[in-house]
């Protein structure tokens, strides 16, 4: 007669991961959800990866591959997807302070460098805060629009913290009367 060796029965998925924005993609892995591996082996010829190669935030499928005739011992199936997040990238936006002696213009102030942008991105933010007479009042954070190395706004990609505003102050000018002679 003749003996026949069939493959051990196998399914594989790929396990979830994610990533911030603007982060390199993590090194994706699968599991073995049903079968087993006899001891002391191991599959060869195994890719986990993502289907497209998008990069702003959101959900994307991953898969796993089996290159043919990698492992013929075992019948490896893997229909499964798992979830690759691309999450927001957290920046914070600091208001400054400002302050002078009054002179008639107007004081306005901008804000502390942002960190944490991907590199090659830049922010525009406008500032709300002005004083002209004497006194105090908020500088406070108006819009934020992240741009990267094209100009396109990428701003969707970041969540952008808006620190409590600074306090614009004016102080009074120091005058020194002296008397007239007449």
């Amino acid at each position: 007669g003749t003996l026949t060796v069939s493959g051990a029965a196998i399914t594989l998925a790929p396990v979830a991961s994610d990533k911030v924005y603007g982060e390199e993609d993590p090194v994706f892995t699968y599991q073995i959800t049903s079968g087993s591996l006899v001891a002391g082996e191991s599959l060869t010829g195994v890719t986990v990866g993502r289907d497209n190669t998008a990069e702003t935030v959101g959900t994307y499928p991953l898969s796993v591959s089996v290159a043919d005739n990698a492992n013929l011992n075992y019948d490896i199936t893997s229909s499964a997807t798992a979830d690759f997040d691309i999450t927001a990238r957290p920046i914070t936006v600091t208001s400054s302070d400002g302050s002078k002696i009054y002179d008639g213009q107007a004081l306005t102030a901008g804000y502390a460098p942002i960190t944490n942008l991907v590199n090659g991105h830049t922010a525009e933010v406008t500032m709300t805060g002005t004083l002209t007479n004497v006194g105090d009042t908020p500088n406070t954070i108006g819009a934020v629009v992240i741009r990267d190395a094209n100009n396109n706004d990428v701003t969707a990609n970041y969540s952008v913290e808006k620190t409590p505003a600074g306090t614009l102050t004016v102080s009074g000018a120091a005058i020194t009367l002296a008397p007239v002679a007449s």
